[in-house]
């Protein structure tokens, strides 16, 4: 049932913990690269102003390996080769939020786990225009599991009464549990003829997973007008995978994205100069 708010109780605690490498050996293809990296994340807190109330406790740990072989980029064929692989796990015991007259009540875990291969092709035409190709190939698997109680205090100002309430099927004296698309739903201590008021909750149960794979590619161009200004093309598709949320309805997944970009732009060594000059930093650099 919904009580009142603490008043004493706003904190944050959060332990933080991550490392990361970066491994180079040189080769006959080329040079060999290898980052492997870890988070690890713990945090509790709660926080409330007037009439709204959050508590939060959570963990979280992230592993990523990401492995490439780039070739001297000064033959005229150029490539790089690579492969990633990416684990994230989470489990939140709670999640409430309480705003006195909708509250929920949240507990649920998570992980995804992806693998990747890539390679990029570069072609020097002359030793002023390079054409580039690329290919990038994901698959994700996703699981989501979790319970989602909310609880919801209806207030009627006469002359309305209850049998005028849509939302509700009345029962015998107009006071009974309803059905709900994917949860089930029933009133709780909270009928009061008096103050016309009644109090219901709604429990949500997710319990899923899926696989998106994707092939994603690039093409590009790019020209050296001198040695300080260049020109460049690209066209490029990107990748997101879908998720998972607390949902009554029967659908409670995202799709997953797909993004085609196209970037025309010109990057020029004498303008960011002039810029570092005047303290203003630089251009921001949009490569992949």
């Amino acid at each position: 049932t919904l009580r009142g708010l603490p008043t004493n109780m706003q904190f944050v605690h959060n332990d933080n913990f991550g490392i990361s490498a970066t491994i180079n050996v040189e080769t006959s293809l080329g040079q060999l690269t290898f980052i492997p990296a870890y988070r690890n994340n713990d945090g509790a807190s709660v926080t409330f102003s007037p009439g709204f109330y959050i508590a939060e406790q959570s963990s979280n740990d992230q592993f990523s390996a990401e492995l490439r072989l780039a070739s001297d980029d000064s033959a005229r064929f150029g490539y790089i080769l690579g492969a990633y692989y990416f684990d994230d796990a989470g489990d939140t015991p709670v999640f409430n939020t309480n705003s006195q007259y909708n509250a929920s009540f949240q507990s649920f875990d998570y992980s995804s786990q992806s693998y990747a291969g890539f390679a990029r092709l570069n072609y020097n035409v002359t030793e002023d225009l390079t054409l580039t190709l690329g290919g990038r190939y994901t698959s994700e698997e996703r699981a989501f599991s979790g319970v989602n109680t909310t609880a919801n205090r209806v207030g009627l100002i006469p002359p309305f009464t209850f049998s005028q309430c849509p939302f509700i099927n009345l029962s015998g004296n107009g006071v009974g549990p309803f059905p709900l698309a994917g949860g089930t739903a029933a009133f709780v201590d909270g009928f009061d003829p008096d103050r016309f008021q009644v109090q219901l909750y709604t429990r949500i149960a997710n319990d899923s997973s899926a696989t998106f794979d994707k092939f994603t590619w690039r093409v590009g161009a790019d020209y050296d007008l001198t040695p300080d200004n260049m020109v460049y093309a690209s066209f490029e598709t990107g990748f997101k995978s879908g998720g998972f949320f607390f949902s009554p309805m029967v659908l409670s997944m995202t799709a997953a994205g797909v993004l085609w970009a196209f970037v025309l732009d010109y990057r020029s060594g004498l303008l960011n100069s002039l810029l570092k000059a005047l303290g203003l930093g630089t251009l921001a650099q949009p490569w992949l």
